[in-house]
C-alpha cells in the first residue's frame, strides 16, 4: 500500500511540475520608456528538418523549450525556428509593435491568433519584395493587433544562412520611431565615415 501511494504521489509531482513548466507566462507590457528585449519570455522550437506546419507546431507545444537570456542566439544552423510568446498590452494603445532587430534573416513569419482562434500569418522575409512591406525599413516590424488589457499568443517562425541572433523587443509606435530614427543616424554616420576614408 505504501509502494503504491508512494508512486501515485511521485506521479502527480510530475505532472504539477511538467504543467508549470509549460505555462508560459505573459509579457505585461506597459507604457514605459525604456527599450528592453524580450527573449527570456520566449519559447523556442527547433524544426531540423524544415517541415513543419502551424498545425504540427501547436500540437507539440511539450517540445518547446525555455530561453534563458535575453539576446537569443541559436547559431549557423540549417534548421528553422519556431518562437512562442503571450503578450498582454496594458497600455492606453490599440496596438503594440514587434522589433526584430536582424535584417539578414531569410525567412520571417508571424502568426496571430483572433478573437475566434483562427490564425493569420505576415510573411515578410528576404523573399519578399521590400516594397510589399508595411514599414520600409531593413528591421523587421510586425503590428500587434491588442486592445488595451487584452492578451494573446504569437508564434514566429524564422530561418537564416547566417549565424541566427534575435534582438526582440516591443515597442510603443512612438517609441519605435525614436528607435529607428537613432539606428538610421548611427548608420548614417557609420557610411559616411567609411565613404570619407575612401577620398581620403
Amino acid at each position: 500500500m505504501k509502494i503504491k501511494l508512494y508512486y501515485l504521489t511521485t506521479v502527480l509531482l510530475f505532472l504539477v511540475g511538467w504543467n508549470d513548466s509549460f505555462c508560459q507566462k505573459p509579457i505585461f507590457f506597459s507604457d514605459t520608456p525604456d527599450h528592453y528585449l524580450i527573449g527570456k519570455s520566449i519559447l523556442l522550437l527547433e524544426d531540423k528538418k524544415n517541415e513543419f506546419e502551424l498545425e504540427t507546431v501547436l500540437d507539440s507545444s511539450h517540445l518547446f523549450k525555455e530561453n534563458t537570456i535575453d539576446l537569443i542566439s541559436l547559431g549557423l544552423s540549417s534548421s528553422s525556428f519556431w518562437l512562442k510568446f503571450n503578450i498582454q498590452n496594458n497600455t492606453s494603445l490599440p496596438y503594440l509593435i514587434l522589433v526584430i532587430d536582424q535584417p539578414s534573416l531569410d525567412f520571417v513569419e508571424l502568426y496571430t491568433q483572433d478573437a475566434n482562434h483562427t490564425f493569420s500569418s505576415l510573411d515578410i522575409g528576404e523573399h519578399k519584395k521590400f516594397r510589399e512591406r508595411k514599414y520600409q525599413h531593413p528591421v523587421y516590424l510586425f503590428d500587434l493587433d491588442l486592445a488595451p488589457h487584452e492578451s494573446a499568443t504569437f508564434y514566429l517562425k524564422v530561418k537564416g544562412d547566417e549565424p541566427i541572433v534575435l534582438p526582440i523587443s516591443l515597442e510603443t509606435p512612438q517609441d519605435m520611431v525614436k528607435l529607428l530614427s537613432n539606428k538610421d543616424m548611427v548608420m548614417g554616420i557609420y557610411l559616411g565615415g567609411n565613404v570619407g576614408d575612401d577620398f581620403l
